[in-house]
C-alpha cells in the first residue's frame, strides 16, 4: 500500500470507530471521544483524498472535519483537556511530513560477487548503492530485483533481512541473487559458466520497500550498467 492509502485506511478506521461506538451507545454524538475521533479521521481522510487528486472527497472530509473541530471549540476542550488537543495536533503533522517524503535513490551497481556458478544454477551477491536525501532514517525492508546479465536471466537478487539507512546517507547493501538459468540458452549459459562474458550489460529491475513505522513505500528501480563479471 502507498502513503497516502494507509493514511486514508487509518482514517476511515478512526471514523468507524466514532460510528459503532455512537451505535453501541458508549458515547453520544456531542460527547468529546466522539467529536475528537470524528476530526482526526476526517483529516485524515482529507489528506488522503488530497494525496491521490480526488477532490469531491477533500472538499467533503475537509467540511466533516471543520464541523468536528468547530463542535469540539465549542465545548472548550482547549480548557478542559489540552493533552488531547496536542495528540492531535502531533498525530497531524507526524502523517503530513510522510507525505514530503523525498525519493530514495539507488546510485547504482557497486559490485557483483559470484559464490556459485555451474550449468544448473548461480549463487551471487549483487552490492547496491542506496541513497537516503530525507532529513530522518528510514527501513529497507525485504525487497526483490529481477536480474539480466548480457540478455541471460539470471534469477531474483533479494535482501534476507531489514536494514536502516541513516538521514542525508548513502550505503551500500547487499542483495543475495540465486537463479536455476531456467529458459537459459544453453550456449550462453556455457560462456557464463567459462568466463567468456567476463565483461557485459547487468539491468536491475524491480521495487525498493522503504519506511517507517506502519508508513512504506515502493521506489521503482531500474538500472543498466556495464560490469566485470566475477
Amino acid at each position: 500500500m502507498s502513503v497516502g492509502e494507509w493514511i486514508g485506511t487509518f482514517g476511515v478506521a478512526i471514523l468507524l470507530l466514532a460510528f459503532a461506538l455512537n451505535i453501541l451507545k458508549r458515547v453520544t454524538t456531542t460527547s468529546t471521544i466522539y467529536l475528537t475521533l470524528n476530526a482526526c479521521g476526517a483529516i485524515l481522510a482529507c489528506l488522503s483524498s488530497y494525496m491521490i487528486k480526488f477532490w469531491p472527497f477533500v472538499i467533503l472530509e475537509a467540511v466533516w472535519a471543520i464541523a468536528s473541530i468547530d463542535a469540539i471549540l465549542k465545548k472548550q476542550i482547549f480548557q478542559k483537556n489540552n493533552t488531547l488537543v496536542i495528540c492531535l495536533a502531533f498525530s497531524f503533522m507526524l502523517l503530513s511530513g510522510c507525505t514530503s517524503l523525498q525519493e530514495i535513490q539507488c546510485t547504482g551497481v557497486k559490485g557483483f560477487k559470484v559464490n556459485q556458478v555451474n550449468m544448473q544454477l548461480i549463487d551471487a551477491d549483487l552490492f547496491l548503492g542506496v541513497k537516503n536525501p530525507n532529513t530522518v532514517g528510514f527501513s529497507i525492508y525485504r525487497s526483490e530485483f529481477d536480474v539480466n546479465y548480457s540478455g541471460v536471466y539470471l534469477g531474483k537478487a533479494k535482501l534476507s533481512k531489514r536494514v536502516h539507512i541513516r538521514a542525508n546517507a548513502e550505503e551500500v547493501y547487499g542483495f543475495n541473487l540465486k537463479g536455476d538459468f531456467k529458459g537459459a540458452n544453453l550456449v550462453d549459459i556455457m560462456k557464463i559458466v567459462g568466463g567468456a562474458m567476463s565483461k557485459g550489460n547487468i539491468e536491475v529491475k524491480g521495487n525498493l520497500k522503504v519506511g517507517k513505522f506502519l508508513i512504506r513505500k515502493k521506489f521503482p528501480i531500474n538500472l543498466k550498467e556495464k560490469l566485470s563479471f566475477k
